[in-house]
């Protein structure tokens, strides 16, 4: 009590000199904002009367222009009104300005409440939202507890009150609505109207007509609103206003304190990149922008996996667009309508009916857009050019993507056994019937009707299991807010429908080939392209027809000759029947390889070391005949086969080695022999020549003279022919027998 007391004489006292520094430190905090109360301008106000309380600001002013806007949005403003700790004050200005709706509510909550000459607040009654509320409406009599209340309040005001009251109903009768009969709709206006009754009852004002502003729709101008104490001030502008405040007492969390603004630095917060981003994606044109880049990314990255970056834009802008959609007072029919119109047109592409899906994809989605925001706010509708103009795009989008897969589809098939028809190829060896063609660089078994020369080239007419068909003749290039329980039903239905759409689209790529099953029997092979499976019933099994490469471990192998080697290769082929390679084999990966290991195990143990190391060409093509011959069962095609490495051991090795040594031995000792063979010979000739004529052995004896005369050695030998000694022997003989 005095502590009481001791304030209230001290705020009788004149201002002193702390007072008037205390004033001109003070600070008030202008928020503003024109257009709907949006979950935006909501977190805006929120956090700019924050900032004012945690800043220690003297005063927090509203200014606003406002045609209403979400229940949710302006509830969240006003508890944080009356849970502020500065003083607000609501000035709808500047002049020509309104506050409808839920403008009057905030205007209500403020703790001064004001308004600029030639502006109006009122038409409180709040509007149905969504597919389960019914709007006001109908011939039936008002609710009479207004009137009543009304009645009994005139009995307690003086004549003069009075009179300017009713002149206000009388002017304002033409805007009075009928009250809604239906249950749902009364609940909203009762509680509308207790809302708002409750916060006049809190802040002192006209809670009479109020509730008459919810339930008949009544408006006020700001001088009317001023008589019958519904506002507190009319003011030219905020500057106006704060000067008017100035020493008014005010109430704050149980607290009177005075305003001392005079000399108030004025501060005007403005809406951050925060704010405009939510503004923006919250605008329904927009959200329904971001909920189609969305699904159309997500269609186009669950179609082509791997490709990132439209799953990326697409996760994000449609997690953007249902952000902003379960702010927004969303027709849940129209939304289901505009996504079961794009699924229509999606499914265009994919099943023949004639633009039938495509027309009622259009339709569905432009009225979907239609009802999507079921509200009479202002600002919350989509624009009807603008939603004719997204499902025209959608629609030429679809169609240009029809057009593409048509295209697609009439091209020749690059892959599989369908390439093979038409192909050029050359024959291996001469045959009649059957026998060898080489093919697209393959070795194929080919059944002529007509005998075949080797190199000769053939044109292949058709494809039957191993088997490929041809024909004689020149060879040329190859051919080429709240939610009743049906929207939950259609959000369900909705979601069922886009999942299993998601589900059933299949890509195969040029070199893909899809198995389908179904219920668990072979159906038939698809691909390439675009493909559909019905999810649950039919399955598929992805092949790819490319060449694989296949290598063999090394293999320990004993030749003919009983020489243990281990020799490893690789191995190309490819399927051709994809059917054969899923339903005729379990893994034809894994069986390939184990078949490839023990045929080259099988193959080279019937030749001797000598022709594995000499003679791989030919090893290669044995290989190749034998696996080519065993995985047509299995639908594969072994292209080629290559031995790669044949290794010895250590002691083999040296054994060779001492053989090549030996045998270039013998190679040098024959051509040696060869060499002395031939010289012999030779000087055979010569002997034989020399017999047959003794003059040459003169001159043969001449020449050898010459010879020796020409080298300066000591010591000179006269060779004497054995007939030069026996002429000699005659000559003495002869001289004894005369002596």
């Amino acid at each position: 009590m005095l502590a009481g007391a001791a304030l209230l004489v001290g705020s009788q006292l004149p201002a002193t000199a702390e007072d008037k520094a205390a004033a001109s430190a003070a600070k008030v905090v202008v928020l503003s904002f024109e257009g709907a109360v949006t979950p935006a301008i909501s977190d805006y106000l929120v956090r700019g009367m924050r900032r004012a309380a945690e800043g220690g600001a003297a005063l927090t002013v509203i200014q606003m222009d406002t045609p209403g806007g979400l229940d949710t949005s302006m509830r969240d403003i006003i508890k944080q009104i009356l849970a502020s700790t500065v003083p607000v004050a609501v000035f709808v200005g500047p002049s020509g300005a309104r506050a409808a709706s839920a403008g009057t509510y905030i205007l209500y909550a403020s703790h001064f409440a004001a308004m600029a000459p030639a502006t109006n607040l009122g038409a409180a009654t709040p509007v149905a939202i969504g597919i389960g509320g019914a709007r006001p409406g109908g011939e039936d009599k008002p609710d009479e507890r207004p009137e009543k209340a009304h009645e009994k309040s005139d009995a307690k005001q003086d004549p003069k009150k009075s009179a300017k009251r009713d002149a206000a109903e009388d002017r304002s009768a033409k805007t009075k609505a009928p009250a809604p009969q239906d249950a749902l709709s009364r609940k909203q206006i009762h509680d509308a109207s207790a809302y708002i009754r409750g916060l006049a009852q809190l802040r002192g004002r006209n809670a009479e007509w109020a509730e008459r502003a919810v339930r008949e729709a009544v408006s006020l101008s700001s001088r009317e609103a001023l008589e019958q104490k519904v506002i507190d001030i009319i003011a030219t502008d905020v500057a106006d206003l704060i000067a008017k405040l100035n020493g008014r007492k005010v109430t704050v969390q149980g607290v009177e304190r005075t305003l001392a603004l005079r000399g108030a630095a004025t501060e005007f917060v403005r809406p951050d990149w925060r704010t405009e981003l939510l503004a923006v994606i919250t605008n329904p044109s927009v959200a329904l922008i971001l909920m189609m880049i969305g699904i159309y990314g997500l269609f186009f990255e669950f179609s082509n996996p791997g490709f990132v970056l439209p799953g990326v834009v697409g996760a994000i802008s449609l997690l953007l667009g249902l952000f902003a959609l379960q702010l927004l007072p969303v027709n849940y029919a129209g939304l289901a309508l505009m996504l079961l119109g794009l699924a229509f047109m999606v499914a265009e592409a994919f099943l023949p009916s004639f633009g039938a899906l495509g027309i009622g994809g259009v339709a569905a989605f432009v009225f979907g857009g239609l009802m999507l925001i079921d509200t009479d706010l202002p600002g919350f509708g989509v624009p009807v050019a603008f939603i004719v103009t997204l499902g025209v795009v959608s629609a030429l989008l679809v169609f240009a993507i029809v057009g593409l897969a048509v295209r697609a589809r009439s091209r020749p098939v690059l892959a599989g056994r369908e390439e093979i028809a038409g192909s050029a190829g050359v024959v291996v060896d001469d045959f009649a019937g059957e026998g060898w063609v080489r093919t697209r660089g393959e070795l194929w078994r080919a059944v002529s009707t007509v005998p075949l020369a080797k190199g000769e080239r053939v044109r292949v007419k058709g494809h039957q299991g191993p088997r490929a068909r041809g024909r004689t003749g020149a060879a040329g290039k190859p051919r080429r807010e709240d939610m009743t329980e049906w929207n939950i039903g259609y959000a369900g239905i909705l979601a069922f429908i886009v999942i299993a759409i998601a589900a059933s689209l299949r890509i195969l790529r040029e070199y893909e080939r899809g198995v389908v099953f179904l219920l668990g029997r072979f159906w038939r092979v698809k691909g390439p392209g675009l493909i559909v499976i019905i999810p649950g019933i039919q399955q598929m099994v992805r092949v790819d027809l490319r060449t694989l490469v296949l290598d063999v471990p090394s293999q320990d192998v004993i030749s003919r000759d009983n020489v243990s080697v281990k020799v490893n290769a690789v191995v190309y082929f490819r399927v051709v029947d994809p059917e054969k390679a899923i339903i005729q084999v379990e893994n034809y990966l894994s069986a390939t390889s184990q078949l490839a290991q023990t045929t080259l195990r099988a193959v080279l143990g019937k030749h001797e070391l000598d022709e594995m190391l000499a003679e791989r060409e030919k090893l290669n093509l044995d290989i190749q005949q034998v696996l080519d011959a065993q995985t047509d069962a299995w639908g594969i095609k072994v292209s080629n086969v290559e031995i790669k490495h044949v290794d010895i051991d250590e002691s083999m090795v040296r054994a060779i080695a001492k053989q090549a040594e030996a045998e270039r031995d013998r190679r040098a000792k024959v051509i040696h022999a060869e060499g002395e063979l031939q010289a012999a010979e030779k000087l055979l000739q010569a002997a034989q020549q020399l017999a047959r004529q003794p003059e040459a052995m003169q001159l043969r004896y001449m020449q050898t003279l010459a010879a020796i005369a020409g080298d300066k050695s000591n010591t000179i030998v006269f060779p004497l022919p054995v007939d030069v000694f026996g002429a000699v022997k005659q000559a003495l003989g002869g001289g004894r027998s005369g002596a």
